[in-house]
């Protein structure tokens, strides 16, 4: 049994406002303020609870001492990119239609089995059964705030903030049984500690994949620009009760974890630390000149063998077990300037060990709407550490999204006046089609078979149903104010959360249905407070 989040593309924001944000992200010289906002889980609302099972007050043990280690057998560096830059092939562009012969067969994706959802917002959790269509709320504490299932969903964590200025990290079995108290974090003596520009601090917590610990930490809110506070990153153990120190505060930038749960990497601002997860161990220092070590662009292979980063002298390669380092010459610039540059992205393919990555070309103002931006895609091999282009495009960067088999790509170009041409590209066979021209298009998923996709005409229309080998079709039974978010499920049904339209702004009691593509509707629950989180249990 395992719980994932269902990825949901917003639609809720207005084109003018994510104009603004770019702007903001782009003109930060110009004085336009921008406070960072934690991820995942939502921000720590301030209550008063009275803990219903004792549990001994935190007290994280102490990091073992830290064994350093030089990266040994460098890999073969590469000295000349130019041969191994493949010309891209002239794309065949269609106006306005679809890829003709149709580059894909009809098949029917299998249906997923029994549905298990489970949906939370600031006023609960609750988890319905297809099975039996019952929907049942889960027993914590009234005052639980940010509930977050562990990825085997057999337990859920929250936290409880008292009057006094501290927050408690909770966690509890799905059936409502085995409270543990695992943290006790005082905001009060961090803020009295911090900068002046910090106003305040949120303890935020994330599950770490197959191992069902928890890793969290003090985030600060910024006030004004300034050095974002690196904080203290503690691991606990919910099964054995025990908690101790991964990253000491101030050393390193965020961290990334592998994906079997048992190293992490943080950044400096010269070099990357790969650290036990176990112990907090520093196993090896390795070199690595990042452009922003508090924003960088990185990532483990899906396998975990090596770490890829994006350095100031390229792509640099980690092996992970001896950290022996290696770098592909790459030239890139970042977008936008210090804490908030935008880096090149990182889209692993289904073999585990080549990459896309996506550059802006030859926009030196680095306008992500204008109507002439073009960017490159790019193949990165970490076994080989070679680096091809793969094509470029005349369209916005920051709007590409690729389907789930990573075989083709969506992205738009905008005119002055907000109308949006949807493109959509074949990268194995080199074409390309504009599917459609709308003011303020926006494109919200791609089906799961990696042939359709959703998209539609902000504010005016109800989302269409687009496909590679036909024009696009409304989406059977939604119809106008749909702002929230979508997800398929299988090739037939997907779940939408639906809330109410007040001018830009998006409010409940929000709504979350399990909707087809031929009409059906079933309308699971009405949640008041915050836009709810929904995600999978699959048994």
């Amino acid at each position: 049994m395992t719980y994932r989040w269902l990825h949901f593309y917003r639609v809720s924001d207005a084109d003018s406002l994510r104009r603004i944000f770019w702007f903001c992200l782009l003109f930060l010289f110009a004085g336009c303020n921008h406070t960072p906002q934690p991820q995942l889980p939502p921000a720590v609302i301030a209550v008063t609870v009275a803990p219903t099972t004792p549990a001994a007050t935190f007290s994280p043990t102490p990091a073992p001492t830290a064994t350093l280690s030089q990266p040994i057998d460098p890999i073969a560096v590469i000295k000349d990119q130019s041969v191994l830059i493949t010309p891209a092939a002239t794309a065949t562009l269609t106006p306005l239609g679809v890829f003709n012969p149709c580059p894909v067969q009809d098949s029917v994706a299998p249906p997923v089995g029994s549905l298990s959802i489970l949906y939370f917002n600031d006023s609960g959790l609750w988890r319905w059964e297809e099975e039996t269509d019952t929907r049942t709320a889960l027993p914590l504490p009234p005052d639980a705030a940010s509930p977050l299932p562990s990825p085997d969903a057999e337990r859920v964590a929250f936290t409880l903030e008292r009057d006094d200025g501290v927050v408690e990290l909770w966690v509890i079995d799905r059936d409502g049984g085995n409270q543990q108290r695992l943290a006790t974090v005082s905001i009060a003596d961090y803020l009295a500690a911090s900068p002046e520009y910090v106003a305040d601090a949120t303890l935020t917590y994330r599950w770490i994949a197959e191992r069902n610990l928890l890793a969290y930490e003090l985030t600060p809110v910024l006030q004004a620009l300034g050095d974002i506070p690196r904080e203290t990153v503690t691991i606990a153990d919910p099964a054995i009760g025990e908690t101790w120190t991964l990253v000491p505060g101030g050393e390193v930038g965020p961290l990334i974890y592998r994906a079997d749960g048992l190293q992490a990497a943080g950044f400096t601002e010269e070099s990357v630390r790969l650290i036990d997860v176990n112990s907090g161990t520093v196993q090896h220092v390795v070199s690595l000149p990042l452009y922003n070590w508090n924003r960088h662009s990185a990532d483990y292979t899906p396998g975990g063998e090596k770490l890829v980063a994006f350095t100031e002298e390229g792509i640099g390669l980690v092996d992970t077990a001896t950290g022996a380092a290696g770098s592909i010459p790459f030239s890139y610039t970042p977008i936008g300037m210090g804490h908030y540059a935008l880096m090149p992205p990182i889209y692993w393919l289904p073999d585990g060990f080549t990459f896309y990555t996506l550059t802006p070309e030859g926009n030196d103002e680095g306008d992500i709407f204008a109507p002439d931006d073009r960017f490159t895609i790019w193949r990165v091999d970490t076994r080989s550490a070679t680096v091809e282009a793969v094509e470029t495009y005349t369209g916005s960067m920051v709007s590409v999204r690729f389907s789930p088999d990573m075989q083709r790509l969506s992205f738009w170009t905008q005119r002055p006046d907000n109308v949006r041409t949807l493109y959509v590209a074949d990268l194995e066979l080199g074409e390309q089609v504009a599917y459609d021209r709308l003011p303020s298009l926006e494109f919200l998923d791609w089906h799961p078979d990696s042939k359709q996709f959703i998209y539609w005409e902000f504010r005016e229309k109800a989302p269409l149903l687009g496909h590679l080998c036909r024009p696009a079709t409304p989406l059977e039974g939604v119809t106008i104010p749909l702002v929230g978010t979508l997800h398929w499920i299988d090739a037939d049904r997907f779940i939408a959360v639906e809330g109410m339209r007040r001018g830009f702004e998006v409010e409940g009691p929000w709504e979350i249905h399990l909707r087809s593509v031929t009409g059906e509707d079933l309308l699971l629950d009405t949640v008041e407070g915050k836009a709810p989180q929904v995600g999978l249990i699959e048994n």
